[in-house]
């Protein structure tokens, strides 16, 4: 039940007068003025032996038969709190953390710039909902993982799996409480390994197995898992998935990159700052797009057990940040700290996908913002005890995690604040606003954050009208720096403007639902233009995760996601450039378009490079077919003379007389001429809208394909056909080349939708084709 004002013990509590809220099985938000002084109270009689709370908010109390017998420390640590094991009360309160922080307490070196409540420094909570940059309605509140029973019959549980040669190396360690025997169990998709040890009070074991499956991230290979089980007679004490792998970094010459198995990865994914709409969902989406990578940021939410399970699954590397974020921590925290790192340790070691442990979000490049000499900036939590805390508890087992002091953090300069050396937040395009070429220039190495847009959802729930005049509600869900004078919508409406040219508050005032499509495109264009450059061979970024992956309310938030996890416009911009097997094109200036082909799979490929481009008349004017052997984990660079064999200034360089073409397509195909990949670049777009009747939209639910062709060259085709899913869209489109979509149905069988282009003056309803009757 909730208390408007604060209650010292359970006896104070007027139980019948309070508002329910049901179990404390999640955490909750609070709703209107109870996120000031409301407490949060449970109660429940048990005879249980133990009471075991996975998270409760900071600050939080336990009462038993109206004593308190424990306090959280840290919304990051669980809470264990031994019972008499007779019918007894157990109470458990989470108090005001508005009215904690009223108690004044010393300052630190720096003041955070994420907040004006300098005191959380002293809390161990989440900061969603207490920042603007994480917009969410309220910080949660309450308990999650609460169960009663008996003390767990292991502790301080290690697990370690490292390569020795071709042999995979399973060691595990644990606190015994029950002295006996425990078996140890691995099974997996060449077998099952067994080992029964007997333990006083340390459980040491160790399984060897050769030549196991390896796990590899999404594309490079098959994430092979393992369960691990470890029982003592019929009762199952710890089950958690393991992988085989070994994992380096390379930090030569400035740099950060990721080897998995020897092979380096680019790491592609994206940051989730708050809970996951629908769970392990998120993770499936974005392994379906081709990341490999997700960061949980310090300062948010740690990972939850299923969303670190479909990671291991999916083959998706995790980067974890310990929950620090831009304040100057107390030392008097810093063995809390610890702790935090070795629980997440204890919960995840083993999970083959767990490969970088960080030492927080902006922990380092806060103070160095602010000027401060390096002799005031110092942080031995980050720089020593962390490390030496993370190593103290691999050695015995050999766990194999990469660290790195914080996120961002300096390679060779030491400075945090450079793209070009160590692990960078690069918001050269985005925040800071400038050119979309400023990437070419930046020398981006890795980039643990980047690209971050008010992206619009498909669905505005707020209406047209609250978008066309910036109301409170539109607004609510944009993220804005503390203390800026501009949000990230306006950030968004930059490059509106320098992508077409155009005025982003007349087009706003004009047809605000026109002014979100050009947004959405303008996001698009940006998010292409940065990865096609990063995944380049030549240039020495080795990662890049957007910020953010979901949205975590209602609006136009920094997610790929909303706060639905529904896909936004951007991800399948992403999606052209993350697959493991794809094609991009981009404009070389002289050199003309320049063709990446890539291969992350571990076997090569045998393809053809085809190229058709084609004019304002929608006749093909350049084309050509290179055949090509795309080795294994690997890229072919080529340009556009060298698929047609000849010059032909298709990227309209050199400006002799008129464009050659309007737009260029180029397809990767298998040696069997199927599609394995397609990328397009308008070059000249059409000066205005174009009529719709100058494009065909055409589903054949038989063949599950829609056909979508243009008299003219479109930028930005969007398909919205409910129920289906489309394998591509907010795609560019030549005139006069009909692109063969692949759609799959996954709900409703109506086939009602249309497709629709900056570049039309309305949508083009879908029709059907052959094997469908047009109704």
């Amino acid at each position: 039940m909730v208390t408007d004002e604060p209650v010292a013990t359970p006896a104070e509590v007027d139980w019948s007068s309070g508002t329910e809220v049901g179990c404390p099985g999640s955490l909750l938000p609070p709703e209107g003025d109870a996120t000031e002084q409301a407490e949060y109270w449970w109660r429940t009689r048990t005879s249980a032996e133990s009471l075991t709370i996975e998270q409760i908010s900071f600050p939080a109390e336990v009462f038993v038969d109206g004593r308190s017998i424990a306090r959280s420390v840290s919304e990051f640590l669980p809470l264990q709190v031994e019972l008499p094991g007779t019918d007894c009360e157990v109470a458990i309160v989470c108090r005001s953390l508005a009215g904690w922080l009223g108690t004044r307490r010393p300052r630190g070196r720096w003041r955070s710039a994420l907040t004006g409540t300098q005191g959380l420094r002293w809390a161990r909570v989440s900061l969603v909902g207490w920042v603007a940059a994480y917009p969410a309605p309220a910080p949660a509140v309450g308990a999650r993982g609460v169960r009663f029973g008996t003390p767990a019959a292991l502790g301080d549980v290690r697990v370690g799996t490292r390569l020795r040669g071709s042999v995979g190396v399973l060691t595990v360690q644990a606190t015994t409480l029950r002295p006996g025997e425990h078996t140890i169990t691995v099974s997996g998709p060449d077998g099952t390994w067994q080992q029964t040890v007997t333990a006083d009070d340390r459980m040491i074991g160790c399984i060897e197995i050769d030549r196991p499956h390896l796990w590899w991230p999404a594309g490079y290979g098959e994430p092979a898992c393992y369960t691990l089980t470890i029982s003592r007679g019929e009762e199952e004490l710890v089950r958690r998935s393991i992988g085989f792998r070994s994992i380096e970094v390379d930090r030569s010459a400035g740099g950060f990159s990721l080897s998995v198995n020897g092979i380096p990865v680019f790491c592609r994914g994206a940051v989730l700052t708050g809970p996951a709409p629908g769970g392990a969902a998120v993770i499936d989406t974005l392994a379906d797009a081709g990341a490999t990578m997700v960061r949980f940021a310090g300062g948010t939410v740690p990972a939850s057990v299923e969303l670190m399970q479909r990671c291991a699954e999916r083959g998706v590397l995790v980067w974890h940040d310990c929950m620090l974020a831009t304040f100057d921590l107390p030392t008097d925290l810093d063995l809390v700290v610890v702790e935090e790192l070795r629980q997440l340790l204890g919960a995840y070691a083993g999970n083959p996908a767990l490969a970088v442990i960080c030492g927080g979000s902006e922990t380092e490049q806060q103070p160095e913002l602010m000027g401060l000499p390096r002799d005031r900036r110092q942080q031995p939590l980050l720089t020593d005890r962390l490390p030496a805390a993370l190593d103290e508890w691999c050695a015995p087992v050999g766990a194999q995690f990469c660290h790195v002091a914080a996120s961002p953090t300096g390679g060779s300069s030491g400075s945090a604040l450079r793209p070009d050396d160590g692990v960078a937040h690069w918001f050269g395009v985005g925040g800071y606003r400038q050119p979309l070429t400023a990437v070419d220039a930046a020398g981006v190495r890795f980039a643990t954050e980047c690209l971050a847009f008010a992206n619009p959802p498909e669905e505005i729930s707020t209406g047209l009208a609250a978008v066309r005049d910036r109301e409170e509600p539109w607004l609510a869900g944009i993220p804005a720096d503390r203390g800026a004078d501009w949000d990230f919508e306006q950030v968004r409406d930059h490059y509106l403007a320098e992508v077409f040219g155009t005025d982003p508050q007349v087009e706003r005032r004009r047809d605000p639902a026109r002014y979100l499509d050009l947004g959405r495109a303008a996001t698009v264009v940006a998010m292409e233009r940065c990865f096609r450059r990063w995944r380049r061979g030549d240039d020495p970024c080795a990662g890049a995760l957007v910020l953010s992956a979901f949205d975590l309310r209602d609006g136009s938030g920094w997610g790929v996601l909303d706060h639905r996890g529904r896909p936004k416009a951007v991800l399948s911009a992403l999606r052209r450039c993350w697959a493991p097997v794809t094609i991009l094109a981009g404009d070389a200036g002289l050199a003309g378009i320049r063709v990446d082909a890539y291969n992350d799979t571990p076997a090569e490929l045998a393809a053809v490079i085809e190229l058709r481009a084609s004019d304002a008349f929608g006749n093909v004017t350049v084309s050509g077919t290179l055949p090509v052997r795309l080795p294994a984990h690997g890229a072919v660079h080529v340009h556009d003379d060298e698929i047609s064999g000849h010059f032909s200034d298709l990227g309209y360089a050199y400006r002799f007389g008129s464009p050659v073409a309007d737009a260029v397509e180029l397809r990767l195909l298998d040696d069997a001429g199927r599609c394995l990949a397609r990328d397009a670049l308008v070059i000249a777009p059409a000066a205005a809208p174009q009529p719709v009747d100058t494009v065909q939209a055409v589903l054949d639910p038989e063949t599950e394909t829609l056909t979508v062709t243009s008299a003219r060259a479109l930028r930005a085709v969007a398909v919205r056909l409910p129920g289906h899913e489309v394998a591509d869209d907010w795609f560019e489109l030549p005139g006069g080349l009909a692109y063969r979509v692949p759609v799959r149905r996954v709900g409703s069988t109506d086939t009602e939708g249309w497709v629709r282009s900056v570049d039309l003056a309305g949508p083009v309803p879908i029709t059907l084709g052959p094997g469908g009757v047009d109704e």
